[in-house]
């Protein structure tokens, strides 16, 4: 009995050793892709993310699914990106939901990219909040991309704060009020925003 009870230890140990050695051999490359981009050697890069990809990292996969997209070390393909994206989600990598989404808003699938957004938002990423925002001024439902944009707001997007600044400072949906706007563009200048710095 202590025989098997030391037995099973040792193979549970080794699978622990081996899944730890797996998840830093990923880490490792990962850390080589990222070093390879930094420098600019597109393909150097995508060789070591499709590696830590294939070993199951979701961060690289993300960077996969971005040279894809945009033609880094291997021809534009927008079929991978997303298909990498989309795995990368699947593996718990929810900026990717952002990724996949621009995309799909690029070409015109609203109803695809409203979801990513919202799947992201529900996560608490205020990038998901802001493009929510962005997604409902195209559609002049004005009263919802406020709502979204606060949400992102809170949160620190200053590209929000700056939208809430211009959402009062035209009136959409809003009583015009510039001292409300000036607010705003303040939040957002003080976190950087060049345009709201101009705009005060």
């Amino acid at each position: 009995m202590k025989l098997k009870s030391f037995l099973f230890i040792c193979v549970f140990s080794l699978i622990t050793l081996c899944t730890s050695y797996a998840q830093e051999k990923g880490q490792a490359e990962l850390k080589n892709g990222n070093l390879s981009s930094s420098k600019e050697l597109w393909t150097e890069a995508f060789t070591w993310y499709e590696k830590a990809a294939n070993k199951g990292n979701a961060e690289a996969m993300y960077h996969l699914a971005y040279m894809f997209e945009n033609g880094q070390g291997r021809d534009q393909d927008y079929a991978q990106a997303i298909n990498w994206y989309k795995k990368a989600i699947q593996n718990n990598y929810s900026y990717a939901l952002i990724a996949l989404g621009i995309i799909y808003q690029n070409n015109d699938l609203y109803e695809e990219a409203k979801n990513c957004y919202q799947l992201a938002a529900q996560k608490g990423i205020a990038d998901g909040m802001e493009l929510l925002g962005f997604l409902n001024l195209t559609k002049q439902n004005y009263s919802d991309a406020i709502l979204w944009f606060k949400k992102a707001a809170d949160k620190g997007n200053k590209e929000a704060m700056y939208q809430i600044g211009l959402l009062y400072q035209e009136g959409l949906d809003l009583n015009a009020d510039e001292e409300e706007a000036k607010k705003w563009f303040k939040k957002a200048a003080d976190k950087g925003h060049e345009e709201a710095k101009a705009k005060l």
